[in-house]
Parts: C-alpha cells; sequence; structure tokens
C-alpha cells in the first residue's frame, strides 16, 4: 500500500505470464520527476508557533505565529486565515491574513484581504481584493559577485602544427 511505485511497478512486470512468440522482456521505465514538498494545513485546524518550512504551504485553517519559508509559496487559501509574520519567496493570498508580510511577490486575489504591512518588490491586488495597511518597497539585497573560473590551458594544446589547417582559395 505504501511501497515506491517503482516497486509495485517491477512486481507487476514480474507477475505478467510470457506470451508465446514473445521473446523480448517487457522493459518498464520511471520518469523521473522533480517534486516540490507542499504543507497542507487543513480546514478546522489551528496551528499555532513559529514555523520554519522547506517547500510550498497551503493554509486552508488558521494558522498564528511566524512563518519563514525557506523556498516556495505560500498560499492562503479562500477559507485561510493567518495571523503573524511570515517571509516568503512568494506570497498569494485568496483569503485572510493579518499581520507582516515579507517577499518577494505579494499577490492578493479576488476573495483575498490583507491588514498590516507589505514588504516587497512587487505587489498586485486583483479586482476584489482589499489591502489595508502599510506596503513598503523591499530593497533588493546586492548580489555578490561570482568567482572567476580560471582554467589553465596546457601549453601544448596552443602549440599546433600549422601544416594541419586548410585554407579557402
Amino acid at each position: 500500500m505504501f511501497r515506491k511505485k517503482s516497486q509495485k511497478a517491477a512486481e507487476v512486470a514480474e507477475n505478467i505470464p510470457a506470451l508465446p512468440g514473445v521473446t523480448a522482456p517487457v522493459e518498464i521505465t520511471q520518469v523521473a520527476q522533480d517534486a516540490r514538498r507542499c504543507t497542507i494545513i487543513a480546514q478546522d485546524t489551528v496551528f499555532t508557533g513559529n514555523t520554519e518550512i522547506e517547500g510550498d504551504i497551503q493554509v486552508y485553517g488558521i494558522m498564528q505565529g511566524h512563518i519563514n519559508l525557506k523556498d516556495g509559496i505560500l498560499y492562503v487559501m479562500r477559507d485561510g486565515f493567518i495571523d503573524g509574520e511570515f517571509t516568503a519567496p512568494g506570497i498569494i493570498i485568496n483569503g485572510r491574513v493579518k499581520g507582516t508580510c515579507i517577499s518577494e511577490n505579494i499577490e492578493i486575489h479576488e476573495h483575498g484581504s490583507m491588514e498590516g504591512i507589505s514588504r516587497s518588490n512587487a505587489f498586485s491586488i486583483r479586482p476584489g481584493g482589499a489591502f489595508l495597511g502599510q506596503a513598503e518597497r523591499r530593497v533588493a539585497a546586492e548580489k555578490k559577485p561570482e568567482a572567476e573560473r580560471v582554467i589553465k590551458i596546457k601549453k601544448q594544446l596552443l602549440e599546433k602544427p600549422v601544416e594541419h589547417a586548410t585554407g579557402i582559395s
């Protein structure tokens, strides 16, 4: 019931009877997908406390406290409510939010409402969405220049004989 899909596929392949006239075995391949983690706070759930999460989070219930997403998007769904300070690379609000939002991109959708402080580089409100509070532009962090990558070229490669070169006449 809780086995990986590849194990189930291998067991199914082993249990398939051999067909007469078929000499090549059936090969089952698994397609690798890059799945993102997603945490869901279900409806009628109250979560209180400080949270640090990797990946996306969808809030259908109530969350109170400090929320910190390392990478991912914080979705406040239509029936969801968040009270506190939250930081995420992206925040999409379609429910109710009260507190401080710190993000690169904050979107308030049709059924969303936010009360508090918004600190972001991009802030948008769709028709029907509501915002009451203070919006501050977030200062972009300065990127450190990457170290230059120096590759030494062997002397032998530079001193190729000219006789192998072809010319256009």
